[in-house]
Parts: C-alpha cells; structure tokens; sequence
C-alpha cells in the first residue's frame, strides 16, 4: 500500500514506465513537490487558512525555482526604488483577480 512516505508503490511504478510521456511525469513529479510543501507549511503553520497555505506554497515553488540574471537585477532595481516584492505582488493580483471573479453576482431586479 503506502510506504513511509506517502508515494504508493503503484505511482512509483507510474512514473519509472517508459510508456508515460515526459510532460506527464515532469507535472507529476511537479505535483508531489508542491504537496509536501504544502505538508511542511502546514507543520510550521496548523492554523493557516487554506488560500494562505496555498499562496505560500506558490510563492516558495517560484522562489525555489531557477531564474535569469535579467530577473534578479529588475527585483534589485524595484526594491531600491521602493516597488517591492515582484513575485508576491504577482501572486497576490492573481489570487484577488480570482477571489473578485468568485464573487461577482448577477442582480437582476426583473427577477423578483
């Protein structure tokens, strides 16, 4: 069944086949890297709410990720001027572009 870890013996067999293609076994393996940080987040934090778990967990998975040269003088660069992180901002417009597109209700007074 499950090892110690949580990985089935199944999906290792899954991902070891040579029959699955590379795209698919790059998003899974991209997948259970973002659960056990979510699963570490959550140790360090039980009491988080789970759009925070989610935008922390998003925010370290791009900051572990590689980047340009070009990336790192433009972060520098807005931080002298005073503009910030750019990759939580980016990630806090999109979580509030999504929040606003949940919540947006259609009122028809003809209705009633």
């Amino acid at each position: 069944m499950l090892e110690h870890n949580g990985i089935s013996q199944a999906y290792k067999d899954f991902t070891q086949a040579d029959l699955v293609d590379p795209a698919v076994r790059a998003f899974e393996e991209h997948r259970q890297e973002f659960i056990e940080l979510m699963r570490e987040i959550r140790k360090k934090n039980p009491l988080i709410s789970p759009t925070e778990l989610q935008k922390q967990a998003e925010y370290e998975m791009i900051t572990r990720g590689p980047k340009s040269r070009a990336f790192y003088r433009v972060q520098a660069t807005r931080r002298l001027i005073g503009g910030g992180d750019i990759v939580k901002k980016r990630i806090d417009k999109e979580h509030n572009k999504v929040l606003d597109a949940n919540f947006q209700m259609i009122w028809n007074p003809e209705d009633f």
